[in-house]
């Protein structure tokens, strides 16, 4: 069975692995990931994942204790 769904014009898809998500700083408290959303859709593909990695960095301080993968999708024809 295949899904098939349209985005909207200036919409992203962003995929991730469960180490973005159970990144943690030193007090234990997790990586805001909807504060790395709201930079996805502000600059290019690039961009936006350079600033999701270097967020997660700063919060963790370099320690992560999982691997992480990120792929942020856009639309064909998007200007960004």
């Amino acid at each position: 069975m295949t899904d098939v769904f349209e985005l909207a014009p200036g919409s992203h898809v962003l995929l991730y692995t469960d180490g973005l998500v159970e990144a943690v700083d030193g007090s234990g408290a997790g990586f805001d990931l909807d504060a790395a959303v709201r930079v996805v859709g502000a600059d290019g593909v690039e961009a936006a994942l350079s600033t999701i990695v270097e967020r997660l960095n700063i919060h963790t301080r370099g320690h992560i204790d999982d691997d992480v993968a990120l792929m942020l999708l856009r639309p064909m024809g998007a200007s960004r």
